[in-house]
């Protein structure tokens, strides 16, 4: 469900920010292209993968922290209230990784809009296609957390 969710919200925003891309490129007709612009987009692209690594990380280490209080619950009805958090907050993680790997196919449709070059733009599809790989795998971390274990495992 997690890989879904993530799935349908990076790929929303890719097609989002393809047509508004397209749109804003058809108006203005493009521009020669800039290489600081093109440096400047592909170097935000980067930086907002590190903060994307970075939040989700956090989330997966609070998520993880939120099911092992699983165990310490009183009753079935507070264990399943908890449970519910924790998928909840699962869910929530896996839309705030989708929303902050897909940047870099804004900043792709940006350098559409404004004519930057094929290199730049090969650079930014390639790190939203990182983005994308690692928002995946991510999300294992998340549903390991989100999925209950039995009293016998080791947390």
């Amino acid at each position: 469900m997690l890989r879904g969710a993530l799935v349908v919200a990076f790929g929303v925003q890719t097609v989002f920010a393809a047509g508004v891309g397209a749109l804003v490129g058809l108006a203005t007709e493009g521009g020669g292209g800039d290489p600081f612009v093109a440096g400047v987009l592909v170097a935000f692209a980067i930086f907002q993968l590190g903060v994307g690594i970075f939040v989700v990380r956090l989330g997966v280490l609070a998520t993880n922290r939120a099911a092992r209080m699983l165990a310490d619950a009183d009753d079935a009805a507070e264990a399943a209230a908890r449970l519910r958090t924790v998928r909840t907050g699962a869910l929530a993680q896996t839309l705030v990784s989708a929303v902050l790997f897909a940047t870099p196919v804004w900043f792709a449709a940006f350098a559409v809009a404004t004519g930057q070059g094929l290199v730049a733009l090969a650079a930014l599809v390639a790190l939203a296609a990182l983005g994308y790989g690692i928002g995946i795998v991510a999300c294992g971390g998340l549903a390991r957390a989100a999925v209950p274990r039995s009293p016998g495992d080791a947390a």
